[in-house]
């Protein structure tokens, strides 16, 4: 959610796909602001939404036809999902050949843990940050804010707009990716 953030805030026309009936699942977190969470609220501010069963033949049709048109496409799900939806790179670059995808992992698109998750802690755990903030002596400190989850969200921006670069001089689309571990190991 954070990278689509930036790149509607750097003006891009942005539109979110949710689930039917109960769209994402953290409009419903606490603290609520109206309807919606404040973390709902924040992350998708500036952005449109649609509500797509991607599991239906006819909402991958819509899919398509918005990927055909569009600049970015910027997806978070596990490994393997967007290949059985019909949503990965090289049936969207089928329909757009300059198409930049950006895909967010945990621990990038190959390798023994590609397939596992990652949240904000495990991010924070696995690069030491936990251990560094606090006294020496002291256990490891959770840090607030989804730190390991924005540095992988300005990671994942960066590399859009890089793309984004690229394909303006040389006119090709791309597929990109940034991990927990990778945005993490960076900072």
């Amino acid at each position: 959610p954070m990278t689509s953030l930036i790149l509607a805030e750097a003006g891009a026309e942005v539109i979110k796909i949710e689930r039917p009936a109960s769209g994402e699942e953290m409009r419903n977190y606490e603290p609520k602001w109206g309807a919606d969470s404040v973390n709902f609220a924040m992350l998708n501010r500036g952005k449109k939404s649609i509500t797509l069963d991607l599991k239906q033949p006819e909402a991958v049709e819509v899919v398509h036809a918005l990927a055909a048109k569009a600049d970015v496409f910027v997806q978070n799900f596990r490994k393997g999902v967007a290949d059985r939806l019909g949503i990965d790179y090289d049936s969207l670059r089928k329909v757009n050949p300059k198409l930049i995808y950006a895909s967010a992992t945990g621990y990038g698109k190959e390798g023994e843990e590609s397939a596992e998750p990652s949240f904000d802690h495990l991010g924070l755990a696995r690069l030491g940050i936990m251990n560094a903030a606090g006294e020496p002596g002291m256990p490891p400190l959770g840090i607030a804010g989804g730190v390991a989850d924005q540095m992988g969200a300005i990671m994942l921006a960066y590399g859009v707009m890089t793309a984004l670069l690229a394909r303006e001089r040389h006119g090709m689309g791309q597929e990109i990716n940034a991990s927990h571990l990778g945005s993490m190991t960076y900072l």
